[in-house]
This record gives C-alpha cells, structure tokens and sequence, in this order.
C-alpha cells in the first residue's frame, strides 16, 4: 500500500476510479483495498454506493492509513498543518455511525488504534484555527480543517466506550471547548460547525459525566478569562446566520436549528439548581428580542424545530427572572399570537415545542397577569377577538386557554373597576364623610396626590403576593371566586359606612382567583385606608 501522503494526482487514474465507483461499485470497493489510492479516494466519499459486505474491511483499511502516520507527519514541509494525508480516512470513518461499530468490533479495534494520531492532529489543528494560521492545500482550508475537527471528535464517541474512555482520559473534552469557545467564525459555514461541536461535546459529556455542563462550560471559559462572553458570543453567531441573504432553503434552516440548540442548551440544563449565568446576559444584550423575532420568521415558514427552540428558550426565560421587562418585550413581539400559531400547528411542533406552550399558558403567563401593564399588553386576549373560537377547539390545550381567558377577563376587568394606582398612596379629595365610593372611584384619577392633606379622605393603594395569609378578617374579608366579573366596590363602602366610632382603620378586601387545573389560589389584594366619621375599627390583617 501507498504510503497516504503520497496521493498520486492522477487525472485520468481518477477518472477510472470515478467510473468504476459509479459502474461497478464492488470492483472499486476491491480495488481500494488491493492498494489502489486513487480507488481509495474515491470510495471515501462514495460509501452510500458501495455494498455494506465491504464497508468493515474499508474502515479497517481507512484506519490503517491513520496509524500509519506518525506525530512528524502533522505537519508539512513548509510547518503548516498538514491536511490532505488526514482528510480523506476522517471522511470515510465519520460517515459510519454507531451501530455499525457496535456490530462490527474489529473497525472498533483498528478504528481505537489510530485515535492518538487522530488526537495529535486534532489539538494541532484546534490550534491553528483558534490562531487564525494559514491553512492550506485546499481553497476553504479552514472551513474544511473545522469540520474535520468536528468528524474526529464525532468518530470518538460513535465507536462507543472505547472513544469515551480515551475522550476523557486524553483531555478531548477541553480541546474542543476551546475550540468552540475561542474561535469567531468568519462565515456562517464556519458557526454552523462550532454550533454542531458544542452539541456534540455536550450530548458526549452528559452521557458520561456527572456533574452540571454548564459548569463545566463556566469553569473552562474563567480559566481563559471568557466566563462573561459566552452568550454573546452565541447571540452574535445567531445574528450572522439570520442577517444572510439566504432563502429559507434547507441548510438556512438547518444553520438556524444548530445556533438555537446551542443557546437553548446554554439557558437551560435539566437539573441544573437555580439560574445559569448566561440568563443575565442574554437579557441584557437583547436575546429575548431576537429569539421573539426569529419566531416569528420561523411559524411563518414553518420552520417547527426552530419554533420550539424559540418558544422554549422564552419559556426557560421568563419562567426564571419573571421580568417585567422580559415579558413586555414579549408580549409587544406579538407573544400571544404566536402562542396562537403554535396552538394551530401543535401537532407538527417537537415535544419541546408542545411543553413550552403548556408552560407558558399554565404557569407564566397567569403570574404575569397580576400586572396592569401586562395586561394591557394582551390585547390578543380580547373577548372580542379573533382567537377565542380557533383555540376553545383545540383538544390539547382548550383547558389552558379557557383558563387564562377567564382569568384575563376577570383581572382586566378587576383594574378597570380599581383606581389607578401607580405604587404610591392616592386620595379621592372627598370628605370622610363620603358614603359613595363609585363616586370616589370616578374622581379619584382627577385628584393631585400632593395636595392632599391627612385624615381627610379615602387613600387606595394595590398590594399582591403570592405568599401572604392573612387572619380571618370580620365583615371587611370579602372573598369572590374568578366567576365574578368586578370587584364589589360599593360592597366595601356598605363595610365601612355608618358605624359607631370615628377612628382611622385599615381593611384589606382579599380577591382569591382559583386556578381550574391545580388546587392553587392567586391573590390579589386592595388595601384600603379609610377616616370616617361613623366607623368600627376591624382588626388588621397579621
């Protein structure tokens, strides 16, 4: 056999390997293994076509050209990566998957044999990636250099625990870290690659490790001073491949879900205890603008897997900080349309997809809704708008729309009954001995805060916790459920007017809003402080 840097640029040697590989499959299958190069050139990147009795006795002969090499032959005469040599053997072993390895032990032997070459030039070859050397032999040498580096860490894990063992024991796992970590694609072939190695590296170090990736992930990128960079440097890959000019064809889509996966898999990790780091930063450098944008591009292309990522990653968002800020931002990106969409289409998202909505629905979105400037923010959830209907019909997720319908209604109507509060104690102007509160209601948003002067009108001011439980209350504890559509404004006045003493109390009108799906309660709660001349002091709320 030809030693493999000694290719021979044969035209028309190659050429008849070409025909034989398209013609006669097995003939060049068996010439290649005879110690034909250019056959076995061919039959690297034409193992779809050959026969599959063929294709142990062609890895073993593709691992044999590997370890056929030595540590000088990394590099070329001139001291630059050398390319070709590996090129051709990475191909043919990466395009084998995992269960022909698990049938077929020999390729795992000879495969195993050759990964301390294939480790030496991978750490050489990250190296020059990460220093942005020249790269030569082929015109898109570092593209090609990139993706190689990929093919040899995926062939370590696909033959199974013999890659595993020498990926740990051999330090891989920082190698391609760094590589991902440390490298700025200059296109976007190039951050498709580096979105692929990170989910590799990650599905490879969740299979065999313990302890939290993230962590892992943190703690390489603090040892290279990049701890506070890495969403950045995830949003920026993101923002190249949605500012090409490219159509939505396949590869668009399929650059998009790489990018996604990767930033979903930086903002969340199962059974990672309390919130990634990567959370504040996303926040600040404007992902959730980014993400709500690109879901928007995909439900209108029907890109699903991207969809679910989008919804997911706001979902992992949101139910974390449980901003107002965040949600806003949502919400104005049309978040509830959206939701509608997604509902529509349920059955052609991803399980991904499919549990962010429900927790969506279920879990952030009611929270939200305690909030005036949120809800102003629903108008999508309008009685009278389009959505209703469409939704009510879908079997999956009737319940939680229902649910958050009735619960819209009831608070929107809530804050339109309430005066407008603003966080800071408000006064109507009337006289204690005011006995109307709807009349006090409708004047209070026309009176001045600060001229206001003690004891001598009816103060407002809106409270809400999860948390709180209060004493039972005597007669100014009013209780409603969410079928009742306003808050019983004038029920309060009847509490508090024409009683015996004239003191200042306080009450507190409790609003207890019963979730359909769960035995759970959410309150809110109106403070009021009120001076009247004929009054019975109730006992406060501990």
């Amino acid at each position: 056999m030809s030693h493999p840097r000694q290719y021979i640029r044969s035209e028309a040697r190659l050429s008849v390997a070409l025909q034989n590989v398209s013609q006669h499959p097995s003939l060049a299958a068996r010439r290649a293994l005879d110690g034909s190069m250019e056959h076995g050139l061919v039959v690297a990147r034409n193992l779809k076509t050959i026969p599959r009795t063929f294709h142990s006795a062609l890895v073993r002969m593709y691992a044999r050209w590997l370890t056929a090499l030595n540590g000088g032959d990394i590099l070329d005469e001139n001291g630059q990566l050398e390319v070709a040599a590996f090129d051709t053997p990475i191909h043919a072993l990466h395009h084998m998957k995992r269960p022909f390895f698990e049938s077929n032990p020999a390729a795992v032997s000879a495969v195993t044999e050759s990964l301390p070459i294939l480790r030496a030039w991978l750490s050489i070859a990250v190296r020059c990636i990460i220093r942005n050397q020249r790269l030569s032999g082929f015109p898109d040498g570092r593209v090609r250099v990139m993706l190689r580096a990929l093919n040899v860490f995926v062939i370590m894990r696909r033959i199974g625990e013999n890659g595993s063992q020498f990926i740990a024991e051999h330090h891989v796992y920082n190698t391609v870290t760094d590589l991902w970590l440390q490298t700025r694609g200059q296109d976007t072939r190039e951050d498709k690659i580096l979105s692929a190695i990170f989910m590799e590296l990650k599905n490879e170090y969740i299979n065999h490790n313990s302890g939290s990736f993230l962590q892992f992930i943190f703690e390489r990128a603090d040892a290279r001073g990049l701890g506070d960079t890495i969403i950045d440097l995830q949003l920026s890959r993101l923002d190249m491949a949605l500012s090409c000019d490219e159509e939505h064809n396949r590869q668009y889509e399929l650059s998009i879900d790489a990018h996604l996966a990767t930033l979903y898999a930086l903002v969340y990790e199962q059974g990672f205890i309390g919130t990634p780091r990567t959370h504040k930063g996303f926040i600040v450098l404007g992902g959730v603008q980014m993400v709500m944008k690109l879901l928007d591009s995909s439900l209108e292309h029907s890109m699903w897997l991207s969809s679910g990522y989008c919804l997911a990653i706001v979902a992992n968002i949101l139910g974390s900080s449980r901003s107002q800020r965040c949600i806003s931002i949502a919400l104005t990106a049309n978040l509830v349309q959206h939701l509608s969409t997604g509902t529509r289409a349920f059955d052609r998202l991803q399980d991904l997809g499919r549990s962010s909505i429900q927790m969506l629905l279920r879990d952030i979105l009611p929270d939200f809704l305690l909030f005036r400037s949120i809800i102003k923010l629903c108008d999508g959830l309008n009685e009278g708008g389009m959505l209703r209907p469409a939704l009510r019909n879908n079997s999956h997720l009737k319940e939680d729309w229902d649910h958050l319908f009735a619960l819209y209604d009831f608070r929107l109507e809530a804050y339109r009954s309430a005066p407008r509060l603003d966080g800071r104690w408000r006064t109507c102007g009337h006289k204690a001995d005011c006995d109307d509160l709807k009349q006090i209601r409708d004047s209070h948003m026309r009176t001045n805060p600060e001229s206001f002067q003690p004891n001598e009108g009816i103060h407002i001011r809106y409270e809400s916790t999860k948390d709180w439980s209060p004493t039972t209350m005597a007669s100014g504890d009013i209780q409603i459920d969410d079928t009742t559509s306003v808050i019983p404004l004038l029920q309060i006045c009847d509490i508090l007017k024409g009683e015996e003493n004239s003191s200042v109390v306080d009450t507190i009108v409790k609003i207890t809003f019963r979730r359909h799906y769960k035995q759970e309660k959410t309150f809110l709660y109106f403070k009021a402080r009120v001076d009247v001349k004929k009054s019975k002091e109730f006992p406060m709320a501990s």
